[in-house]
């Protein structure tokens, strides 16, 4: 068992993208992932670190609200997927888990805010080889945050609930190479 985790090969994947909240209005953000991982066959086990570069939000003290300019968060994530077998051309599909949080999120008059907590993702895609061991690919999926509150708002107006799952589009455009 211990000779299959050696002799696996290592690949290195990096992308940058749009991500885009699922439930509210917010402008898009940039998303950047660094990923490793443990190659076999049909299936790759790995880490992936993602961060959502969006700007910080503002407060607008005469209307008393929050601008819709802020969408920031950062998750790391164990991560299994499985591909096609090809080597030239691969279909892949991946799920993570681990932990994130949510920096902010504009909502209504006051912000989303979390603490760190579970995350989750799922993802499909394909990726292309352009040379021998380095490849470029597109992925498209979900990250969902948990542990995500109601931050700074009005203390004269009531607070709402807690939301309970923050989901993120993701677009990915990587860039990869096999060791």
């Amino acid at each position: 068992m211990l000779a299959l985790l050696l002799l696996a090969p290592l690949l290195w994947e990096a992308g940058v993208g749009p991500a885009l909240p699922l439930d509210n209005n917010v402008p898009l953000a940039v998303v950047a992932s660094v990923r490793g991982a443990l190659e076999w066959p049909a299936a790759a086990a790995g880490v992936r670190g993602v961060a959502l570069l969006g700007p910080e939000g503002s407060y607008n003290w005469y209307d008393n609200k929050y601008g819709q300019d802020g969408f920031r968060g950062w998750a790391v994530l164990a991560e299994v997927e499985g591909h096609a077998r090809a080597r030239s051309l691969q279909a892949f599909l991946r799920t993570g888990l681990g932990i994130g949080q949510v920096r902010k999120i504009p909502h209504g008059a006051d912000s989303l805010e979390g603490s760190i907590g579970p995350a989750a993702r799922l993802s499909l895609g394909a990726r292309g080889a352009i040379s021998d061991g380095f490849w470029i690919g597109v992925e498209g999926g979900v990250l969902w945050f948990v542990n995500v509150r109601h931050g700074d708002s009005d203390p004269l107006l009531p607070r709402a609930r807690p939301e309970p799952l923050i989901p993120a589009a993701l677009v990915l455009l990587t860039i990869g190479m096999r060791r």
